[in-house]
């Protein structure tokens, strides 16, 4: 299961296949609702540094224009045209969760280095220890951590989650390490000398659609990268159509409509009664939407690891002016 940054999103660990911003109307004013009373979990530093760039992004910011008020009101994919139903792990009465193997290459070196199911390295693969010496570069969908973890959905879910029996099995410090770079792969393993082009024409197409709007569902756990459970991603439809599908045809790649967040990551494996405990708490989330946001823009990341705990920013391609296409 080859890989670059979170590339199960792209292409659903398919590796070899070549966001922080304006909540929505409904959910700034929710936002400034929320502002008058204390907040539900105290921020540390990294998400106070994320709300600061979410209000430089314009979260919060005062009421809309005229010309957004009489904008056609968004509408997203919904799961007849996305990949989520397929892709979607279940397990049978007595069932555990095992890690599988991209897990234990790509991501358990870096969870839990100490585990004895750790794969450290594989002949013919780069990964040591869940790195790679060669950068390796990804067009990614990234969200504002405020907006993501100031929900109230959201936050509800992590008490449930940290409420369960499973809990002490979760990765929780990690979630803290991540929480500035979580995004979605939009298209993986980029090449090097094709970064430019990818940022010249999905600059063109976002000068043509705009931002993109988003809502988030409950959790998912997929039947690969088993260990790691996720947020589907729905993009809104423009023309009728998926728009990052849009994005990823304008790079010459094949729609995957499969856009993950990765967030929790398993320390250790289930046993079959927790297993049984988190299958009923994702049937229970799954198809509440937990965040609504808009993605002002997309970026090129560079990385040396799959989680993105190296990830840097190559290029940030945003939205400009306003859209010359009906959405």
């Amino acid at each position: 299961m080859p890989g670059i940054i979170d590339i199960q999103s792209a292409a659903y660990d398919d590796r070899h296949r070549s966001g922080h911003g304006h909540i929505q109307t409904a959910a700034r004013l929710h936002w400034m609702e929320r502002s008058r009373t204390p907040n539900l979990r105290p921020l540390s530093s990294a998400n106070m540094a994320a709300r600061q760039f979410s209000c430089c992004m314009g979260v919060g910011k005062s009421d809309p224009t005229a010309e957004q008020r009489h904008m056609p009101p968004i509408t997203y994919c919904d799961d007849e045209m996305m990949a989520y139903r397929s892709a979607r792990k279940t397990f049978q009465p007595g069932e555990r969760v095992v890690f599988d193997e991209g897990y234990r290459l790509a991501h358990l070196p870096l969870v839990n280095a100490g585990h004895p199911a750790v794969i450290s390295e594989v002949d013919g693969r780069d990964y040591r220890n869940g790195t790679y010496e060669k950068t390796r570069y990804a067009l990614v969908m990234p969200i504002s951590a405020d907006a993501f973890l100031e929900s109230d959905q959201v936050q509800a879910l992590e008490l449930a989650i940290k409420s369960s029996s499973f809990a002490p099995k979760i990765a929780w410090e990690l979630c803290e390490r991540r929480r500035l770079q979580l995004h979605a792969t939009l298209a993986g393993g980029v090449p090097e000398t094709d970064l430019d082009r990818y940022a010249a024409v999905v600059q063109d197409l976002l000068d043509r659609i705009g931002s993109i709007s988003v809502c988030l569902k409950g959790p998912f756990l997929g039947t690969r990268n088993t260990g790691r459970i996720y947020f589907p991603v729905y993009p809104q439809k423009i023309r009728n159509e998926d728009a990052f599908a849009l994005v990823q045809k304008s790079i010459g790649v094949s729609a995957t409509k499969l856009y993950l967040v990765g967030y929790y990551h398993m320390r250790n494996e289930l046993d079959p009664l927790e297993t049984t405990e988190l299958a009923e708490l994702i049937d229970q989330w799954r198809d509440r939407i937990v965040v609504r946001t808009t993605i002002p823009f997309l970026e090129l990341l560079a990385t040396n690891d799959d989680l993105a705990l190296s990830a840097r920013t190559h290029a940030k391609i945003s939205a400009r002016g306003t859209p010359r296409v009906k959405r």
